[in-house]
């Protein structure tokens, strides 16, 4: 049987909710879009991060942020490949921007690494304590940063 592709399609990412390894940990172990996504991921991050994403005990640390990500991508490429889907467009809100901006070539899925990998340093660095407005997810708190600054 073969399956047309699909047009009118578009390609949703998640915003972040905790996910376990134990959730998770088969498919990033078995699934060749896992393993790619990891082996880059690896290389940017200087560890092995199904080691560190196994052993982690917080929901949103560095190690399960960026799996979050991989495993958002990964997943993007199994339906891409397995279902034929080829989406016309994507969208992702809050944490799902990165998966966004790396699927839609925005930024290249190293460099989404790097930024995510960063980026609670870089929230408590954006604004003073006084001003800090609680924004998780940079793209959001810059917007609101520049509409202030317009003002």
């Amino acid at each position: 049987m073969t399956i047309e592709r699909q047009s009118g399609t578009a390609m949703v990412f998640p915003g972040m909710d905790p996910v376990k390894f134990a959730g998770v940990g088969e498919f990033l172990t078995f699934s060749a879009h896992a393993q790619k996504r990891l082996k880059v991921a690896d290389e940017v991050l200087g560890y092995a991060l199904m080691d560190r994403y196994r052993r982690s005990a917080d929901d949103y640390d560095e190690a399960t942020q960026v799996a979050f990500l991989t495993i958002s991508l990964a997943l993007a490429d199994w339906a891409e490949e397995s279902l034929e889907v080829d989406p016309e467009s994507c969208a992702g809100p809050s944490f799902g921007q990165r998966a966004m901006a790396a699927h839609s070539g925005a930024l290249s899925f190293a460099d989404t690494v790097r930024l995510t990998s960063s980026s609670p340093a870089a929230r408590r660095t954006i604004s003073p304590p006084s001003t800090r407005t609680g924004h998780t997810d940079l793209p959001a708190h810059a917007a609101g940063t520049a509409r202030q600054d317009l003002r």
